[in-house]
C-alpha cells in the first residue's frame, strides 16, 4: 500500500514485512486511519497511519474487494470471489450479509448519498447494480406513557359530535360540530360550562 503526496512523493504505508499483510485490496479512510481489506486473508483491518500498525476489525471476507461508507457510518464490503455484499453497521463487526447470490464477482463499489445507494459493479456479469443503504432502526421505548384521559368539559353533552375546534380570535371560545347539522359554542375558560347553540 502506497501513499502519494501532493508533491508526488511516493512512500510505502504497508507491505509484506508485516505478516498480516497478504494481498491488500480495498482501501478507505476512517478519520485519521486507513481501513484495509485483504483479498488474500479476508481480514478487514484498521491501519493507524501514525505508526503503521494494523488492528483487525472483522474477518470472513475471502476475495475482499471494495469498501464504501454511507452517511450513518455503515461500511459496505464486496467480495469478488463469492459475489457477496455485506455491511458492518457503525463500521464495526460482525458483518451482516445483504446479498450472497445477486452478483458473480462483486468488485469495487461506490456510495451515492443523493440516492442513498451503493453501486456495485459485477466484473463477470458486466453490470452495475444500485443497492439501497441499510437503515439503522433506533430502539423504540414501548413502555406505557404516563398519560391519563380525563373529561375536558364535563357538561358538554352534544349528540353525535364530529369536530371540535377553537375560534382562533383570542376569545378562547370552543366550537363543537354535531353530525346533525348544528354548531355549539362554549367558553374554554369554564370546564363546567354547557354548550350553547351557535347556529
Amino acid at each position: 500500500v502506497y501513499r502519494i503526496a501532493s508533491d508526488r512523493t511516493i512512500t510505502t504505508v504497508l507491505d509484506s514485512s508485516n505478516p498480516a499483510v497478504k494481498t491488500p485490496n480495498g482501501l478507505i479512510f476512517d478519520g485519521d486511519d486507513l481501513l484495509v481489506l485483504d483479498f488474500g486473508s479476508g481480514v478487514l483491518s484498521r491501519c493507524h497511519l501514525k505508526d503503521k500498525t494494523l488492528t483487525p476489525i472483522a474477518d470472513g471476507f475471502p476475495g475482499g474487494d471494495g469498501l464504501a461508507w454511507d452517511w450513518d457510518h455503515n461500511l459496505y464490503v464486496t467480495q469478488w470471489s463469492t459475489g457477496r455484499l455485506s455491511v458492518l453497521r457503525g463500521g464495526k463487526g460482525p458483518a451482516e450479509t445483504i446479498t450472497s447470490d445477486a452478483f458473480q464477482a462483486a468488485a469495487d463499489l461506490a456510495s451515492h448519498p443523493r440516492f442513498g445507494q451503493v453501486f456495485v459493479p459485477d466484473m463477470k456479469a458486466g453490470t452495475v447494480t444500485p443497492v439501497s443503504w441499510v437503515h439503522n432502526n433506533p430502539k423504540v421505548d414501548e413502555s406505557p406513557l404516563p398519560v391519563k384521559i380525563v373529561p375536558a368539559f364535563t357538561s358538554a353533552q352534544v349528540d353525535r359530535p364530529i369536530v371540535v375546534t377553537h375560534a382562533g380570535d383570542g376569545s378562547n371560545r370552543i366550537f363543537i360540530v354535531s353530525q346533525k347539522g348544528k354548531v355549539f359554542s362554549l367558553s374554554g375558560n369554564d370546564p363546567g360550562a354547557a354548550p350553547k347553540l351557535f347556529f
